[in-house]
């Protein structure tokens, strides 16, 4: 079912969401998520803040593999203008959501320029219509936006 459904799909919507990861130090991978309490093991999964290098280079490898098999597909890239709601590092939410989003930014704007106009990869400015468009963008929750 994945493979018909990435077989047949003419635009991909890419939406990063943070940099603040979970990852396994035996097999390097990166959870989705928090890892769940029940099973969570602290000699084995640390949290990090991925770097713009590696989310470019993740970027670049999905680009690539979209063009393989689906050349004349679209890309629509966007940043998630949903804030951190807690941090594992040691500085504030509002400084570590920043960075956060940050380095994300900075990394999509980089596959932009590396990419160049092909034509079929764009980056859609929601992050931002949210964020700097709107006087009051959130609910009081700060995490939520408004319905229209």
């Amino acid at each position: 079912m994945t493979k018909k459904l990435f077989d047949e799909t003419d635009v991909y919507i890419l939406t990063l969401g943070l940099s603040e990861v979970w990852h396994d130090e035996q097999t390097g991978g990166v959870f989705w998520r928090t890892i769940p309490k029940d099973a969570f093991d602290p000699a084995r999964h640390k949290f990090r803040v991925s770097t713009v290098d590696e989310n470019r280079d993740n970027l670049a490898a999905i680009h690539a593999l979209i063009r393989k098999h689906r050349p004349d597909a679209k890309i629509v890239l966007t940043l998630s203008p949903i804030p951190l709601a807690a941090t594992f590092r040691n500085v504030s939410c509002v400084s570590a959501n920043t960075v956060s989003k940050a380095v994300l930014r900075v990394a999509i704007d980089e596959i932009m320029r590396d990419v160049g106009p092909e034509g079929a990869l764009h980056y859609w400015p929601g992050f931002e219509i949210v964020v700097y468009a709107f006087g009051a963008p959130f609910k009081a929750d700060r995490r939520h936006l408004p319905e229209a």
